[in-house]
């Protein structure tokens, strides 16, 4: 990986380019072009030193292997390791899937059962027990650390496979009626506490902040930020859709099967042909709707600027949280929906695709969207600890009941 810095004595840094070169018996090593290798010890650190020397400013020899410590085990993670047999059909594993196979995640692993692994902040190589994952870019034979993981992979994999045309108008079908239970936000939240925040992680096991802790931290970024109540309102419920998980039953199964549609993620509009940019887009070629004529072009079933109110975007927990708040008539305004509708749509507001289907309403609305977006994942990053009982109290009783009440969601809604 090209620009990522390593402490030199543990001290000093220095831009450095890397080279992944394999050792010829079945490992790699990492080497620089000034012939400097880096190498793993048990605590994580590393120490980089001339390649040959067995000595350089080690300060705990016993900390280091010198005939293993510099050498990792190159392991791919195959996107069909984990999917079902019966999902590999022959027709996926022809020409479309080898663009899928191109993206598939790779780790390195230490003798010491650790992971390379870089700071996203910093892009200083550090070693972690926790797996880290890796890209290949066969165009200029490059590798790339990335925060994807297998499950997330699976999840859009996923995504593309089911959400066609008709699974949309069977999930609006089934949920838009709003029968599945009357409740407050303030209930939904304490059942979001059961929720994980960061639902992709590889070791499940490892605690980790609860969705409703990233709910009132998306809150409070934006009410510290200065925005209006009615954002603070749209980012304390905005994800609040992942909880139909445990309060309806065939949402339940359905994730117990391996797939969960309430996770939010990046979304795109079906019934009409993906941006080519789209995210996983490797997948797509897995979609009912790419091989019929009704829905493969630019346009699709839609009109030229018809408007994004008048699209089908692919059924996750924020669009569904749309359609309940706009049910129960919540009398915020407009652009604070669009935040909640659109804010996944990242290929709209951040990279200008699907202008040929907005209008001048969605035009002025997309830097809300994105400002939104911005702030919501700068807080999902932050969430690193889980905020108590008392903590998630006292934020609600000062803040976000009244706020809720102003805006008509402070009681019982449907769901």
């Amino acid at each position: 990986s090209s620009g990522n810095r390593v402490a030199l004595l543990q001290r000093s840094t220095r831009r450095i380019d890397w080279l992944l070169v394999d050792n010829g018996e079945g490992s790699m090593q990492l080497r620089t072009t000034q012939g400097h290798c880096v190498c793993a010890g048990k605590d994580g650190l590393y120490v980089v030193y001339p390649s040959g020397e067995t000595q350089y400013s080690i300060d705990d020899a016993s900390n280091w292997e010198s005939d293993f410590a510099a050498t990792f085990s190159l392991c791919r993670v195959p996107d069909a390791a984990v999917v079902s047999d019966s999902e590999n059909t022959d027709s996926e594993s022809l020409g479309p899937d080898m663009e899928a196979r191109r993206k598939e995640l790779w780790m390195f692993r230490s003798c010491h059962g650790t992971y390379l692994a870089t700071d996203p902040a910093t892009h200083a190589l550090s070693c972690t027990k926790i797996p880290s994952f890796w890209q290949a870019n066969g165009n200029n034979l490059s590798v790339t650390c990335t925060t994807d993981t297998p499950p997330r992979r699976v999840h859009y994999r996923n995504t593309w496979k089911k959400q066609d045309v008709a699974f949309i108008a069977a999930m609006r079908q089934r949920f838009l009626n709003f029968n599945v239970r009357s409740m407050s936000v303030y209930e939904a939240l304490a059942i979001a506490k059961t929720l994980p925040c960061h639902p992709f992680r590889v070791l499940r096991n490892v605690p980790g902040p609860s969705l409703r802790t990233f709910c009132f931290v998306a809150a409070e970024a934006v009410r510290l930020a200065g925005f209006p109540d009615w954002v603070q309102l749209a980012a304390l419920v905005h994800e609040l859709g992942r909880i139909l998980i445990c309060i309806d039953a065939n949402t339940a199964s359905e994730a117990e099967d391996g797939y969960d549609w309430t996770i939010a993620c990046r979304s795109r509009v079906v019934g009409c042909l993906p941006p080519q940019r789209a995210t996983f887009g490797e997948f797509r070629h897995l979609n009912p709707n790419m091989a019929d004529e009704r829905y493969n072009t630019e346009l699709g079933i839609y009109e030229g600027n018809c408007g994004l109110d008048s699209v089908m975007l692919t059924w996750a927990g924020p669009e569904y949280m749309y359609h309940m708040l706009q049910h129960n008539q919540i009398s915020i305004p407009e652009e604070g929906f669009s935040m909640i509708r659109y804010f996944s749509l990242g290929d709209w507001h951040s990279h200008g695709e699907y202008g040929h289907l907005e209008n001048d309403k969605d035009k002025d609305m997309k830097q809300f969207v994105s400002d939104f977006d911005r702030s919501r994942r700068q807080a999902r990053r932050e969430s690193c600890s889980d905020l108590t009982d008392a903590e998630c109290e006292r934020l609600w009783d000062m803040y976000y009941s009244n706020i809720l009440a102003k805006y008509d969601c402070g009681g019982s809604l449907d769901w």
